[in-house]
């Protein structure tokens, strides 16, 4: 496969990796544009020629005032093609900025005029006795990197008909030969005899060098081929990649563990608008900031992840979640985090939906319990009223209003019980005592018929459990897990609420003597969907899943086959600090 060429003004010129190899990092890598290429590539040819000019003009000085290996007479032809170089080089340095034709045709200038020049140094200097000929071989390379095959290929023959002229030129005598006495000469009957002299030693020295610009040319421009064959590639991977990650809705963000500086490689996306704003604002940069802190304090080769929100008059309540991760090893000095960002606002409706109809559902459950707890203090009420409706004595109809107070506020409990359950979830997170979510469970769970066939105990801990999150989450949670244990139950049961702590959590179970679960339904009880019952909906477990996922516990199931089951959730103690937010 050929290699990729650029087209206009300069069609000659092909953009390649060796860029990316070779340009300072702290410039403007030309790539995919060619005006960009046609400015930068020249000037760092630029660079390369001042590095060549003080190598020789070192020599030279060291020459003249010391080694002497060259006579006073070449030498100032050597001084000459010095002068020419660094004033050709000023106008390169200078020009490429304001010459337009200057940045189209400077590459072939340089290349063509170095080769000139070099032939003069090497004229000189011993000519085909200076070792420094193969120099020829540096242009026939960056000519192979910046031209295209046919255009490199006729540096090469224009480097062997230069060297051509200087070899033949001095052989026939058209062109002096200078000595350069750093290197051994014997006598000969005519003088002392010199190697470029010799038709043998000329044609060999020529024909070598030949040769090695030709393997040059042909290895350097294979090698460019297949680099850029796979720049290409790499390229056409890294415009995918893009696209898939502007696609997908995911915010993604590089941070440097050194300084924390923050770089997006997808920015001004609205895919940061959950955050209070673009990829630029400053307030999602320092909550960013603060999350990666946290991750370098705990040095932690996993990823963690954070949810948030944010409140703003356009678009209300926006939910995000956050993935924080090292790329590497966390103690690298120069490790860096990766962070994706993505929107769940529309994933937290659903759910919310979700949980809704699971709170629906349960309600279904204990809906004939709920009727006839409401209708046995209906049924006194209604009695009691019947009785009064006949009394003349102000004390006797005061006295009966008495037990109407104790069976009003007992439907108050029941309506206010159902309630909790009934009505949509929009909790706070706060701290709060965790034996009174299990309370106020046990007061719902009570209307259930199939709870009064069981024997339903509960062994709180004698102090407060202080956790933080939203109650009526974890409500909603204690329940499902109740009415579960109940159902598991139908011919009756035991069903054992039981508190535990260690030094970092609290844990409440669920201990009944049921059916127990097989090891396939303990694998899959929390996906979305999955039940056991005719009549289920398969969501209660999910969403007890996520609640407590979103809490940083655990729910943990023990279970065998007709001895019953157990469900361990496993809360985080309080240290008062709450979920992040911006």
């Amino acid at each position: 496969m050929s290699r990729k060429e650029s087209t206009g003004n300069a069609s000659n010129y092909k953009v390649s990796f060796y860029q990316h190899l070779f340009w300072p990092t702290n410039s403007k890598v030309p790539g995919e544009d060619e005006e960009e290429f046609q400015k930068h590539y020249p000037a760092w040819l630029v660079r390369l020629r001042w590095i060549a000019i003080v190598i020789i003009i070192s020599l030279a000085a060291l020459n003249a005032g010391y080694l002497h290996y060259v006579d006073e007479e070449p030498m100032q032809g050597i001084w000459l093609v010095i002068s020419v170089l660094l004033a050709s080089n000023i106008f390169y340095q200078f020009g490429y900025g304001t010459i337009r034709w200057l940045q189209i045709h400077g590459l072939f200038l340089q290349i063509g005029l170095d080769l000139i020049l070099l032939t003069a140094l090497l004229h000189f200097s011993g000519g085909l006795e200076n070792p420094f000929a193969f120099a020829y071989i540096f242009h026939v390379i960056l000519a192979a990197i910046v031209f295209k095959r046919k255009i490199a290929f006729g540096v090469v023959l224009y480097s062997g008909i230069l060297m051509a002229v200087l070899a033949f030129g001095e052989l026939s005598g058209l062109l002096h030969h200078y000595t350069i006495s750093a290197f051994p000469h014997f006598e000969h009957e005519d003088g002392i005899h010199h190697a470029a002299l010799d038709v043998g030693y000329a044609s060999i020295q020529f024909g070598l060098h030949f040769l090695l610009l030709v393997l040059g040319f042909g290895l350097v421009t294979t090698l460019m081929e297949r680099i850029q064959e796979a720049s290409s590639r790499i390229q056409d991977e890294r415009l995918k990649l893009n696209h898939v990650i502007q696609t997908t809705g995911i915010g993604l963000a590089v941070i440097d563990k050194r300084d924390l500086a923050i770089e997006c490689l997808n920015p001004a996306d609205a895919i940061w608008q959950p955050l209070g704003g673009d990829s630029s604002d400053a307030l999602w940069r320092e909550w960013l900031r603060k999350l990666a802190e946290q991750i370098l304090t705990e040095q932690k080769n996993e990823v963690m992840s954070y949810e948030s929100h944010s409140v703003s008059k356009n678009s209300g309540v926006r939910y995000c979640q956050i993935n924080l991760s090292f790329l590497g090893e966390p103690d690298q000095e120069d490790a860096l985090m990766a962070a994706l960002l993505w929107d769940v606002t529309e994933r937290k409706r659903m759910e919310a939906e979700m949980s809704h109809a699971d709170r629906i559902a349960m309600l279904g459950k204990i809906s004939a319990g709920i009727a006839h707890e409401v209708g046995n203090p209906l049924a006194s009420i209604s009695s009691r009223l019947s009785l009064l409706e006949d009394a003349d004595d102000l004390e006797e109809i005061k006295s009966g209003l008495k037990p109407l107070h104790g069976q009003v506020a007992r439907i108050n409990r029941i309506v206010r019980a159902v309630s909790q359950v009934a009505r949509p979830k929009q909790g706070s997170w706060a701290p709060f005592d965790l034996r009174e979510a299990i309370t106020e469970t046990l007061d719902v769970l009570n209307l259930h018929k199939g709870a009064k066939r069981c024997d339903v105990t509960y062994h709180p801990l004698r102090h407060a459990m202080q956790v933080a999150g939203v109650k009526d989450q974890l409500n909603q949670v204690f329940l499902n897990l109740a009415l579960n244990a109940v159902d598991a139950m139908p011919k009756g049961g035991a069903l054992e609420i039981f508190c535990e702590e260690d030094d970092q959590s609290y844990s409440v179970n669920f201990k009944d003597t049921g059916t127990g679960m097989s090891q396939e339904e303990i694998e899959r009880v929390f996906d979305l969907f999955f039940t056991t019952k005719n009549s289920g909906l398969g969501m209660g477990m999910h969403i007890a899943y996520q609640i407590i996922n979103a809490h940083q516990g655990t729910i943990e199931i023990n279970s065998e086959i007709s001895k019953g089951t157990t469900f361990c959730v496993k809360l985080p103690k309080d240290n008062g600090e709450s979920i992040p937010s911006v």
